[in-house]
């Protein structure tokens, strides 16, 4: 069994190599595609390893990541940015989880992702996140903006492991950094919605990113409009509830005892909250 590790780039001298190095040992292959980096990125991954292809950016994460899937060989995939590791000790078995879950036909595999402030080292949040996955055709991302895997096969099998066996911690969204992310995203996000309008995975995001600018009324506008067309998006159902809560307590509109719709929400971040917990 072949296992190709997957990665685009941008300028990530200072977070390649933790991640590199969290699953270098039992790769077969590390491939980087890099977006148009203008530090030693480039050079840090192939002392690393890594062999690095280039793509020119064209405003979606989506096509960069497909054209690495592209380039790697192995029989599966692990994708991780650059801002992203593996806990160390628990990597180790990733091999064996990935024979032992391809035995009972899983082709995705998810872990909890832990953001942490890199700084500080404070926990600033915890989804689940699909970082392994077997290397097909039919699998393969979507979306030009908080891209996420999509399987054509109607009921692909999916494994969530728990947190005592593998773990991904996430630097990217520390507090000197979101604004700027949350920006950049809004432009593209907002395209996408103009793209896309019946897509209400993009008023997911448009919602969280609006709660990270502090404009409160877009994010609950765009809260309510995902939570409108009940989608599913395992182990981030509960942060649309909890944005839309601060949002409202932040422009007043609940205080003290929580009255209908409010209660509603809060009922239901509550219980969505429990379900995705380990």
């Amino acid at each position: 069994m072949k296992i190709s590790a997957c990665m685009i780039v941008k300028n990530e001298e200072e977070n390649i190599r933790k991640c590199i190095e969290s699953y270098k040992s039992f790769v077969s292959e590390i491939i980087v595609v890099d977006t148009g980096s203008t530090d030693c990125t480039v050079q840090l991954a192939k002392s690393l390893g890594a062999e690095v292809f280039h793509f020119e950016w064209v405003n979606d994460f989506a096509k960069a990541k497909n054209y690495a899937l592209g380039k790697a060989t192995g029989d599966w995939i692990i994708f991780l940015d650059a801002d992203e590791y593996f806990d160390l000790e628990k990597s180790k078995n990733i091999p064996k989880i990935i024979k032992k879950l391809s035995r009972k036909k899983a082709k995705l595999i998810g872990c909890k992702m832990i953001n942490i402030d890199k700084k500080s080292g404070e926990i600033v949040g915890t989804f689940l996140q699909t970082r392994i996955f077997k290397k097909e055709k039919s699998i393969y991302y979507t979306n030009s903006i908080h891209e996420r895997l999509h399987s054509d096969e109607k009921d692909v099998k999916v494994v969530y492991l728990p947190q005592n066996e593998l773990v991904i911690f996430h630097t990217g969204y520390s507090k000197e950094l979101i604004n700027e992310k949350a920006e950049r995203n809004l432009i593209m996000l907002l395209d996408e919605k103009e793209k896309n309008p019946t897509d209400s995975t993009v008023d997911y995001f448009l919602s969280d990113t609006y709660i990270s600018l502090g404009k409160y009324e877009e994010c609950i506008t765009h809260g309510n409009a995902y939570l409108k067309n009940r989608i599913n998006m395992t182990g981030l159902n509960s942060k649309v509830y909890q944005n839309i809560i601060t949002a409202m307590i932040k422009l007043k509109k609940i205080g003290g005892r929580l009255k209908y719709p409010y209660k509603r929400h809060w009922q239901s971040f509550q219980i969505t909250r429990c379900f995705i917990c380990f």
